[in-house]
């Protein structure tokens, strides 16, 4: 799919970095946060319908696609910080947020750091660590997910991916983790790759993975004090389901969920037009 032309493409110096972002609509902000291993691209089949009624922004987030190279502060917590600076640079008191997959982890965070910056929370096919999401990486014939454990060792899994990205990461977009197979085109591929093969990308993103013990702590000091803004749990019933609500309520205390029929884990490629139906009218609701 052609990005629209006229989305705007700019930066903000934001937490000691510097965040790439997309933009387009007017009215109040909503951000929309890729997972791994995406950019803002992902969110692409769902811009325009969400920006009739908002000012949509879909970042980079640190480290990832054209977004300053970044060597640390990849968890959850410092790039939360990352998010609730670029929110006031743009000028806006507060957000409603969706999120997919580790774009989650710091939109988490954000709600509990500074819950008044987030107006409604919908998060999109994953757990939570340290509120219950460790207990499916325990790896058996149901749930493998075994890229967790790699992503972890540090330098080997940079070394054997080096020279391989398009074919590492093609398991990914048209693997076991798709319910739609070519929801995620050659051309995607692509746009992907493109950002992921720059020299220390594939390192950066690792470093997601290498936070993610930082991160539970961080989840299961927090969780006591649920959240109580509205929070929007969507899966796909090919990927997690409707355990994105079991595992949301237990740090939030207004959840509803949805399960995304004839769908895998991306769920903005894989079925937008069912993913912006549960979404436009939960970000819409003041």
């Amino acid at each position: 799919m052609a990005v629209n032309p006229r989305w705007e493409h700019a930066f903000a110096d934001v937490n000691g970095t510097r965040l790439h972002y997309v933009r387009t609509g007017t009215g109040p902000l909503l951000l929309l946060l890729h997972g791994w291993p995406q950019t803002w691209y992902a969110w692409r089949h769902c811009i325009d319908a969400l920006a009739q009624t908002h000012t949509v922004v879909a970042p980079d987030l640190r480290g990832m696609g054209e977004s300053q190279f970044a060597d640390d502060g990849f968890d959850q917590r410092t790039v939360a910080a990352d998010l609730h600076a670029l929110i006031a640079a743009l000028d806006f008191p507060r957000a409603v947020i969706a999120a997919h997959d580790f774009g989650a982890l710091p939109a988490y965070q954000l709600a509990v750091d500074h819950p008044q910056t987030v107006e409604r929370l919908a998060i999109i096919d994953v757990g939570l660590m340290g509120a219950g999401f460790e207990d499916l990486l325990r790896l058996t014939p149901e749930l493998n997910l075994w890229w967790f454990g790699f992503h972890l060792v540090e330098g080997l899994a940079e070394a054997l991916v080096a020279g391989r990205e398009r074919a590492y990461l093609s398991w990914f977009y048209n693997g076991p983790l798709v319910v739609q197979r070519n929801a995620i085109g050659p051309g995607d591929v692509d746009e992907y790759v493109r950002r992921y093969a720059q020299p220390g990308a594939m390192r950066r993103s690792f470093a997601w993975y290498r936070a993610l013990f930082a991160d539970a702590a961080c989840t299961a000091a927090a969780k006591e004090g649920l959240l109580t803004m509205p929070v929007l749990a969507i899966g796909g019933e090919g990927s997690f389901g409707a355990y994105v609500e079991q595992n949301l309520r237990n740090v939030a205390s207004e959840v509803r969920g949805v399960v995304i029929s004839s769908c895998g884990h991306f769920v903005a490629e894989e079925q937008p037009q069912a993913l912006l139906a549960a979404l436009i009218p939960f970000v819409r609701t003041s």
